[in-house]
């Protein structure tokens, strides 16, 4: 949707790559099974809060409901929902589920950091790096223990059900227990879904510990994950650095008695120019996506503007020129400086607010 709206960078990079991955039969032979791939979507990249925010979300919305529905349709809600012995056994249960995340956890780490100790205590240590890399890629290590975590503390903090507490207190929802069951069978296929994926993890911690099923795993990694990575950073770069060609479509050059104005996508501007677009917020950030059909109305409307300025070239090799001093997955410099000029007409305020929504930053990890 946003590569047909907005002409994203980034969604046309990874469609470029899935078409690439469909069609290369080495890669397709060796992509990952679809249980693998399944795990891999459910879980993402996602940190422990990752999975902390997505809950609460949720938790939101079900208390909505039950203030809702027990205004409106409060007569409806099951009988049985109103024993008072259900509160105790969904007790009992959290209790139970706390138990079993606990013991997960508890499998979990142990095999992971004593796995990884045997990894690099290994005599030949040439692959020592890319192998510890492939184990936590291969087995979500990491991933499945922010959920366990993550669960763990949803779990300890529900078995006071604070958020029907706190609307029962302001002399809203119902007595009834049927929202309390609804958020238990949540964390119950929280509860499996960890579990399922603790077996993924040691049955592939198993299988790293064989030589021949180590080197398939490595192929796999590479086919999957590595060589992605690759072609994302080289086509994202070089579909970037030629942005300007395609922005300036249906300008005219050369305006009469004056210098082409130009568009330049380089960090390494300095402070070549006067700075028109800068968000001093950004500056710890780096640059993860570029929206081009926006970015592109606000070029061409600075073009046409701009080429009707005659500039001597005596004292300007160039001709007016715009200058986008972020570079893709680098951390924008201190100053947050997006945009200079070098010449030709000043961007409007309309301008200069859809170029700096046109490009998108996200966390710059060290």
């Amino acid at each position: 949707m946003r590569r047909i709206v907005l002409g994203s960078l980034r969604d046309r990079v990874e469609g470029e790559i899935a078409e690439h991955q469909r069609k290369n039969w080495a890669l397709r032979s060796s992509r990952y099974p679809l249980w693998t791939r399944v795990l891999k979507l459910l879980y993402g990249e996602r940190s422990l809060f990752g999975f902390l925010i997505p809950y609460v979300g949720i938790v939101s919305i079900i208390v909505v409901l039950e203030v809702l529905i027990s205004d409106w349709w409060g007569i409806r809600i099951p009988a049985w929902s109103y024993d008072s012995t259900i509160s105790s056994l969904l007790k009992d249960v959290t209790g139970y589920f706390l138990g079993a995340q606990a013991v997960m956890i508890g499998l979990l780490f142990p095999i992971a950091v004593g796995l990884v100790t045997l990894i690099v205590q290994r005599e030949d240590a040439s692959s020592t790096v890319s192998d510890v890399q492939v184990y936590y890629s291969e087995t979500l290590t990491y991933r499945i223990g922010a959920s366990g975590i993550a669960l763990v503390m949803v779990l300890s903090t529900q078995l006071l059900w604070p958020a029907q507490f706190s609307i029962h207190m302001l002399g809203y929802g119902t007595p009834s227990d049927l929202f309390k069951i609804v958020l238990t069978s949540i964390h119950l296929f929280w509860l499996i879904l960890n579990f399922a994926a603790l077996w993924h993890f040691l049955l592939t911690s198993l299988r790293f510990m064989r030589p021949v099923e180590r080197a398939y795993l490595r192929r796999r990694f590479a086919a999957s994950v590595s060589i992605p990575n690759d072609l994302r950073e080289r086509l994202s770069t070089a579909l970037y650095l030629n942005l300007s060609t395609s922005l300036e479509g249906g300008i005219a050059k050369e305006p009469p008695g004056g210098t082409e104005p130009t568009l330049m996508f380089s960090p390494i501007a300095g402070e070549w120019g006067v700075v028109e677009v800068a968000s001093p917020n950004l500056g710890r950030k780096k640059l993860i996506d570029v929206w081009t059909r926006p970015l592109g109305w606000a070029v061409r409307r600075w073009l046409k503007r701009t080429g009707a300025i005659v500039v001597d070239e005596r004292h300007s090799m160039l001709g007016p020129t715009l200058i986008f001093c972020p570079e893709l997955d680098r951390s924008l410099p201190e100053g947050g400086v997006i945009c200079r000029r070098n010449g030709g007409a000043s961007l409007s305020e309309v301008e200069k607010f859809v170029i700096r929504l046109s490009f998108r930053f996200g966390r710059a990890y060290p």
